[in-house]
């Protein structure tokens, strides 16, 4: 009994040193392996799907893609060389995100400007609306009784004489 006993605190204290060891040299627990993995596969499109993420895409191919993920996770690679990896294979289109630099910087850069640009033109065209002198309102007058006639004289003159008092 003794034996057992002592055999079994054995193989205790071995599996806790084979998990000490390889926490140490870098295992990820398997939930941390898919928090990882899903942060990166959010940053990745699929290379068939236009504007898809690779966690999204049910196609096979993604599918493989995650898969190999995960494997680089398990083998201790980082996200930076993993996308890196990806970009290499498939392009700058499978980044979920233009890169910020070189030509696809306009990418970021001109919705910026274009919204500046927008916000000008509205503010001198409100400028232009509020300095617009007023137009005169005789003519507003002589309007509304030449294209009046069937009004009796009574009725124009009394609108022409309230038109006149709102100026």
């Amino acid at each position: 009994m003794r034996k057992v006993s002592l055999t079994a605190v054995l193989l205790l204290l071995l599996a806790l040193a084979g998990a000490a060891v390889a926490t140490a040299q870098g295992g990820l627990s398997n939930d941390e392996i898919d928090r990882r993995m899903r942060a990166i596969t959010d940053r990745l499109n699929c290379p068939l799907c236009q504007n898809t993420t690779l966690t999204e895409c049910p196609l096979q191919v993604c599918d493989e893609m995650r898969d190999l993920i995960r494997q680089k996770l398990i083998a201790g690679e980082n996200e930076d060389q993993i996308r890196a990896y990806f970009v290499e294979r498939y392009g700058d289109r499978v980044l979920n995100e233009p890169p910020k630099q070189g030509f696809a910087l306009l990418g970021w850069v001109m919705p910026l400007v274009g919204i500046m640009v927008g916000v000008v033109l509205l503010g001198l065209v409100l400028r232009a609306m509020l300095h617009r002198e007023p137009k005169q309102s005789a003519p507003r007058a002589a309007t509304v009784a030449a294209t009046s006639p069937e009004l009796p004289s009574e009725y124009v003159d009394r609108l022409e004489r309230d038109l006149r008092q709102m100026e």
